[in-house]
């Protein structure tokens, strides 16, 4: 649940905006602004229909590139979302207005549709128009297009996890990754340092391999990854004990490695191994999951309706 910050409450304010699931709304110029605290982005929203798709991004890019415009714009469907970020702070309120002027004023030179159409259809809404929150901004729909984009986003999200991932071919992968990344636990176990946060490069290495043969991102990448990431750990740690072994001049013998390993210190030693590494392991996810998370996302968009607080 998103929290607005006193600053951006008080800002809503005096701009007479609305406030819905921790973002704030409202007309300016004709145009939905949305302000929220993720991200302490601030977004004007304005679209072209279809058939100035092309010209309307061509003319944003050629704003940014001579300054009319200070950021980046984003598209979503045939509709276009003028993306600004800056950081909220009460001191950045006159920069904030001056982004704004120079965002609404490239959008009316353009004549980008504004908040009298909907943002499905591009055609005019009426009193009966609904407000939905889509990828953070706030548009205006009609009540039937919002159900049936709904329904798209749905149908689009199963036919996503539908598709054949070849989990098969990425588990291979991911595993031949984790045991190229168990060379750095290696490396920086022979130097003499503490070699389990090398486990961060063993799953992102994983989650390269699973991709480079052929896995596609779906519900079971992650823990596939995971999986590979942990039995490079385990080998790793393994490849630890027996070159301590050797290294003691110990025979490596199937009695000796069940002696070793259950003494205390050892097993101590490997449990201390094992947790540091699981959690470097899992930040090394981190990417392969946010790919993911973006995949879902681009595939079916969420969209929340907004419910009026204020």
């Amino acid at each position: 649940m998103r929290v607005c910050s006193t600053a951006l409450s008080n800002w809503a304010t005096e701009k007479g905006f609305s406030t819905a699931s921790g973002a704030v709304y409202g007309l300016m110029e004709g145009y939905l602004v949305t302000a929220y605290e993720d991200g302490r982005r601030v977004i004007s929203v304005g679209f072209a229909p279809p058939e100035k798709a092309e010209s309307f991004a061509r003319a944003s890019e050629e704003a940014v590139l001579d300054g009319r415009l200070s950021e980046k714009y984003m598209r979503l469907r045939g509709a276009f979302v003028l993306v600004q970020g800056m950081r909220w702070t009460q001191k950045s309120q006159d920069e904030l207005e001056t982004f704004l002027q120079k965002t609404l004023a490239f959008l009316q030179a353009f004549g980008a549709d504004g908040a009298d159409h909907c943002w499905v259809c591009s055609e005019a809404v009426g009193q009966d128009a609904a407000h939905v929150i889509v990828s953070g901004a706030v548009q205006c729909v009609h009540p039937a297009c919002r159900q049936t984009y709904a329904k798209q986003l749905e149908h689009a999200g199963r036919v996503f996890e539908s598709e054949n991932k070849h989990y098969g071919r990425g588990f291979v992968g991911a595993l031949l990754g984790a045991l190229v990344g168990t060379l750095a636990w290696v490396l920086v176990y022979l130097m003499g340092f503490l070699a389990s946060p090398a486990a961060f490069l063993m799953t992102l290495a994983a989650g390269y391999g699973y991709q480079k043969l052929g896995g596609r991102l779906g519900k079971r990448t992650l823990m596939i990854n995971a999986i590979a990431g942990f039995i490079g750990i385990l080998i790793s740690i393994g490849f630890s004990v027996i070159y301590a072994m050797v290294t003691g001049e110990m025979p490596i013998t199937p009695s000796t490695l069940a002696y070793v390993l259950t003494m205390p210190s050892i097993l101590k030693s490997m449990g201390v191994e094992l947790g540091i590494g699981l959690a470097f392991g899992a930040l090394g996810l981190l990417p392969i999951a946010r790919q993911y998370r973006m995949a879902r996302t681009n595939a079916g968009r969420r969209m929340e309706v907004l419910e009026q607080e204020n």
